[in-house]
């Protein structure tokens, strides 16, 4: 079979610009996240028209700066295209890629290419058509077509509508990684909102613990503010009293320490908790132990 003899079946009534036009709308309609699918599906499309074995599909891997076979479709009985880094493989198939201009296999393959031409002996191919695709005057992939029963010729008015093809896959493929950029950018997005949140929680915790302490510590210096007004307001003896009250003794102790009889220690203290504006012994020991803890110094 020799692809040139068929070809004005193949263009004949516009035949392959409709084929085109019906695999481009494909491609157009089908979901960013779906185009490998529609990829290899276009493959079989084209493996089907143009009656060849298998065509493949590779694309450049920016990190690598490598074309890398990403897609292909086969006949049943042909070899599948090895899912490889062309350059690691066959380094001389690789450069003619990058040179940019369509060429044949083995036919436009230099001398030197063995790793090629041991892969051509061992799966028997017989005719391969490679053309590179661009984007911005830079290689980005290439479209290859492979016969395995026959060589096969490929004429300049096929190659320029094989071409077409080949960029309606680019440009969908183009389209599938500005969307899968779109959707690690929008995680980006989501992970920097959730960490925002986190960080925005854990200062309002740190900014409420601090304004609690600080609040804690502006009713401690009221309060000691209070008693000690308080605690000057008494008299020497009552002062004395009360510091002795504060520290936990008994009023017979006080007496004794003091020198003074009980009922003189029963009068300062009644006089003092009216001046301290307490109404029982009780509240006068809770304000006792106010003082001795907000005011060390007394």
């Amino acid at each position: 079979m020799k692809l040139g003899t068929r070809l004005p079946l193949l263009f004949k009534n516009s035949r392959f610009e409709t084929f085109l036009a019906d695999l481009s709308a494909a491609f157009i309609s089908v979901p960013a996240d779906q185009v490998d699918t529609q990829i290899v599906a276009g493959l079989r499309q084209i493996v089907e028209f143009l009656g060849i074995d298998r065509s493949g599909f590779g694309e450049l891997v920016a990190e690598q700066n490598k074309i890398a076979i990403t897609h292909s479709y086969e006949v049943p009985g042909v070899p599948p295209t090895p899912r490889i880094y062309v350059e690691a493989h066959w380094p001389d198939y690789a450069s003619k890629v990058q040179v940019g201009e369509p060429f044949r296999v083995p036919e436009d393959l230099p001398a030197e290419a063995t790793a090629e031409r041991d892969y051509l002996a061992q799966v028997d191919l017989k005719s391969q058509f490679t053309i590179p695709l661009k984007m911005a005057g830079a290689v980005v992939g290439a479209i290859g077509f492979a016969s395995f029963r026959s060589p096969l010729e490929w004429p300049e008015d096929l190659v320029l509508r094989l071409r077409l093809l080949g960029d309606v896959f680019n440009y969908s493929l183009a389209r599938k990684h500005a969307y899968e950029a779109l959707q690690r950018a929008n995680q980006q997005v989501r992970i920097l909102r959730e960490e925002l949140t986190r960080a925005n929680e854990h200062l309002r915790a740190a900014v409420g613990q601090a304004l609690e302490q600080k609040s804690q510590e502006l009713t401690q210096q009221q309060e000691a503010s209070r008693i000690r007004q308080l605690v000057d307001s008494l008299k020497p003896r009552e002062r004395e009293v009360f510091l002795l009250v504060a520290a936990g003794k008994l009023n017979k102790q006080i007496a004794t320490r003091l020198g003074v009889s009980l009922q003189t220690v029963k009068l300062h203290r009644g006089r003092l908790m009216r001046k301290l504006q307490v109404h029982s012994v009780a509240e006068l020991a809770r304000l006792a132990e106010k003082a001795r803890t907000l005011l060390p110094s007394l």
